[in-house]
């Protein structure tokens, strides 16, 4: 991370490339678009399914434009990956082979594997939150598909075998649209609002790299937690 000069003498804040991830999803994608995704490190749309699957947790067509999103990144070699989520019935061990086929027959290069949670969308939907066993077995399952593609689990799957903590502020944040920045990408309430306690400051009215050194130095994010502290927040209420 460093900083540069802007228009006249205000700094401006820059991040490398490979620290740069979007999460966007398939909807009105032109040329421009793809041409501003060329600056990030890796470009995510979610695909809990194929087509072959209804998902009344999902919009008509939300798979299809993902699935066209990718594929075309893949053609014109921005790095993407496809994330999915896991409740019942993206679990599902028939949904989950052939998601993984579809992602090697076309090229996408990572399959992102995210813990369902009851924030943001997820909100009022405790029904789909499955036990830390369901979760690990579907881990394993997925583990041994093997394939070209590159699995990632995150950090919120990968504590549930006691190999990862939580990133929140000291290995990931998140940067929303109006410039908000918070501590961890998914700390967002129903209506994409942060959540509580998240916030950590707003760009270009705060530099990046003081928002960072003051979170860092704060009692709340001083030390780094065994837990998800999204998860932990919650089952404290």
């Amino acid at each position: 991370m460093k900083s540069g000069e802007g228009c006249g003498n205000l700094p401006v804040e820059i991040l490398p490339k490979t620290m740069i991830n979007v999460s966007t999803t398939g909807v009105a994608f032109n040329k421009r678009k793809f041409e501003i995704l060329k600056r990030a490190g890796k470009v995510e749309l979610t695909l809990d399914n194929l087509n072959n699957i209804g998902n009344p947790y999902r919009p008509k067509g939300y798979n299809t434009s993902s699935m066209r999103v990718l594929k075309k990144l893949t053609s014109i070699d921005i790095r993407c990956s496809a994330v999915t989520i896991l409740y019942p019935l993206t679990m599902a061990r028939n949904n989950l082979t052939s998601l993984h086929k579809w992602l090697c027959n076309n090229g996408i290069p990572q399959w992102d594997i995210l813990k369902f949670s009851t924030v943001r969308c997820g909100t009022g939907k405790e029904d789909l939150v499955v036990s830390d066993k369901k979760y690990l077995e579907t881990m394993r399952f997925i583990e041994n598909l093997g394939g070209s593609i590159q699995i990632a689990f995150q950090h919120s799957l990968r504590m549930l075998t006691g190999k990862d903590i939580c990133r929140a502020a000291h290995e990931s944040i998140g940067i929303l649209p109006d410039g908000t920045v918070i501590s961890c990408a998914w700390a967002l309430d129903e209506n994409g609002r942060p959540l509580d306690g998240f916030r950590l400051g707003k760009l270009p009215e705060d530099h990046l790299s003081d928002i960072l050194k003051k979170t860092l130095k704060s009692p709340d994010y001083k030390n780094r937690l065994a837990t998800c502290r999204i998860l932990k927040r919650f089952h404290s209420r």
